[in-house]
């Protein structure tokens, strides 16, 4: 099946399903890294710093959409089962993107309490948990990080939204693996605690020097030690990570005895029966 990408009204590019998906993503990822660049340049004001945020949020919103689109029609149509299995990945990152760019536009925006979209659902935790920790094993696999998820008891329940929290553990869970060391160890553990769930992200990394700790949720923050660990980093996953916690009525705060003490990411949800 042909589809046609439309820009202002005009025929863009045409041709089948993979073809366009492929061009979107390569525009997506020429144009990032052009203003990837341009931003690098002055991100240390802020104001220029907020700018990129709201432009790049606005100028990804259709593409992603259009990307969106194209891939949930393939689908419906695509009785390959080794392309079906592509095209799932393609919208799963895709839909993460998504969540990403609307969470930044809602900050750029100064709208931080708006639930009024945000759909949450009953979700058994460790469940949930767990088989997002089974997707990144691998990564600590290479990286040689004994790696494990435990909780007091398999059957804790919370209401969120599933997608906007996948976002969360996975930024944690590579948060726990950028600033680990080969050989070390990262543990998950999922308690209750009153009426409230607390899931735990346990390093034994390069820890967090006491005057940091306030920081490390505020956008851009890197310390000098996680900027030496993590070069690519741009210090902004956690600080996206509250905002979405905060939308699942939860909080997220971070604990550390200091430099090469590790750390501990704790992240606190409402229970419900």
């Amino acid at each position: 099946m042909n589809y046609a990408l439309l820009v202002d009204g005009k025929t863009f590019i045409t041709g089948n399903s993979f073809t366009l998906i492929s061009v979107l993503i390569g525009l997506l990822v020429i144009v990032t890294l052009i203003e990837i660049q341009l931003w690098r340049k002055r991100k240390k004001k802020e104001v220029v710093q907020h700018e990129f945020i709201s432009i790049i949020a606005h100028k990804f919103r259709t593409p992603l959409t259009q990307v969106k689109w194209l891939v949930e029609t393939a689908l419906t149509s695509e009785k390959d089962a080794y392309k079906q299995k592509d095209l799932k990945d393609i919208k799963e990152s895709n839909d993460k993107l998504i969540v990403l760019m609307e969470t930044l536009i809602s900050l750029t925006n100064n709208d931080k309490d708006d639930r009024t979209t945000y759909e949450l659902e009953r979700t058994d935790i460790y469940d949930f948990v767990h088989s997002i920790s089974e997707e990144m094993r691998p990564l600590f696999q290479e990286k040689n990080i004994s790696f494990s998820v435990q909780s007091t008891r398999p059957d804790l329940a919370v209401k969120i939204n599933r997608t906007g929290m996948k976002f969360v553990i996975q930024a944690l869970l590579h948060n726990s693996y950028a600033y680990s060391h080969p050989g070390r160890e990262v543990r998950v553990i999922i308690t209750k605690h009153f009426g409230k769930i607390r899931i735990s992200f346990i390093d034994s990394g390069i820890g967090i020097e006491a005057q940091d700790l306030s920081k490390v949720f505020s956008k851009f923050y890197r310390s000098e030690n996680a900027e030496r660990m993590d070069t690519e980093g741009f210090g902004v996953s956690l600080f996206i990570s509250t905002s979405i916690v905060s939308r699942n009525n939860g909080s997220l705060r971070a604990y550390s005895a200091g430099i090469e003490q590790g750390s501990v990411f704790r992240l606190t949800l409402p229970r419900i029966k």
